[in-house]
């Protein structure tokens, strides 16, 4: 059913389109609204267009409405007010009903969506808004209430999301990220930071938790120094880690962020992370911090880090990515389990190997 639903909305899409017409955004513009859909990736991919943003329109209110309350800390430093309302995280009625309610308030004259998917009610919330420009990404049709639009989606999303504001004259390079002090564990010495996680519910992109520890104690080994990073919806494979590794000298242990300010500033002080497909590989593209990404089901394409310093490891199954479009069916998620321990080993020590020694 809900297939077909989707398949209506597309069709009605197409239609209007057709007859919907972009409109050049006016300099004038004094309220700016920004919507991010998603989880807190999916807000740290938008960190650098907000930050872009907030430096092009340096004197406009900028106000940011979120999904996920982890952000607010985050977006705070760039923009003038951060909401969240109960229940637009899980995409009720009443949550939906509250953020109308919110952008009545606000009256913003600009709204900007970064879905770069966007369902029916991503470009229908910014329309009910009454801004009379509303930017997004319109993808199969859906985006068809926004009336200025990014219309071939395609690339990273981080790219996707900067591209979008190439729609109001922002230039990609634009953008700064602002970060407190990092944090240091022993100066000087190497520290790979290990995430063996994937967030909350994500449990498909997770590589299994005994190749991580194999992984650790192969880099402890060759003179690393190790610290896990993750939170407590990953406390299993945190644990086990850390009950394995304690007696190693080169474990630094596990690093807790109390918010996702501290996590950056965490991620910031380390030399190289090595992490499933999460918020993690994200954070250190940003930062501009060398990291080893490994992909199950997603699309290394889309997902990916934009940052030259990086590496993708996957297997080459003929069947991803499928982006979970074959979960639950798939109970096996053969995809990771046929990444070996060795393959990541060696992508470790040849990024080491070019950006440390030149060998």
């Amino acid at each position: 059913m809900s297939g077909i639903i989707k398949y209506l909305i597309n069709l009605i899409g197409c239609l209007i389109e057709k007859f919907n017409i972009s409109h050049p955004p006016s300099l004038n513009i004094k309220k700016i609204c920004v919507i991010i859909w998603g989880g807190i990736g999916d807000g740290i991919l938008f960190l650098p267009s907000i930050s872009a943003l907030r430096k092009r329109f340096f004197d406009k209110k900028i106000y940011c409405i979120v999904q996920r309350k982890e952000l607010i800390p985050l977006l705070s430093d760039y923009c003038d007010d951060v909401f969240y309302r109960e229940g637009f995280e899980n995409s009720d009625i009443k949550g939906f009903f509250r953020i109308f309610l919110l952008l009545k308030k606000i009256k913003p004259e600009l709204v900007i969506s970064n879905a770069p998917n966007p369902e029916f009610i991503s470009g229908f919330i910014p329309y009910l808004s009454g801004a009379k420009f509303r930017i997004g990404s319109a993808e199969s049709y859906r985006g068809f209430f926004l009336n200025i639009k990014y219309k071939k989606p395609e690339g990273l999303d981080i790219e996707r999301n900067l591209k979008i504001l190439n729609l109001l004259g922002i230039r990609e390079k634009d953008y700064f990220v602002k970060i407190d002090e990092p944090k240091r564990f022993f100066q000087g010495d190497f520290i790979i930071a290990i995430h063996p996680g994937s967030g909350r519910g994500m449990y498909y992109k997770r590589w299994d938790k005994e190749n991580f520890l194999r992984l650790a104690e192969l880099l402890i080994n060759k003179g690393f120094n190790i610290i896990i990073v993750g939170s407590d919806e990953e406390y299993e494979e945190i644990k086990f880690l850390e009950e394995n590794l304690k007696e190693k000298n080169n474990f630094l242990g596990f690093k807790k962020a109390k918010d996702i300010k501290e996590l950056i500033s965490i991620i910031k002080g380390v030399n190289m992370v090595v992490s499933n497909d999460s918020l993690i590989p994200h954070i250190a593209s940003i930062l501009k911090i060398p990291s080893i990404t490994i992909f199950g089901p997603s699309d290394e394409k889309r997902y990916g880090s934009f940052y030259d310093k990086s590496v993708i490891v996957k297997s080459d199954i003929y069947c991803r990515p499928c982006n979970r479009k074959r979960m639950p069916r798939c109970k096996e998620i053969k995809c990771l389990k046929y990444i070996k321990v060795e393959d990541v080993y060696e992508k470790v020590l040849s990024l080491y190997n070019i950006l440390y020694t030149n060998k």
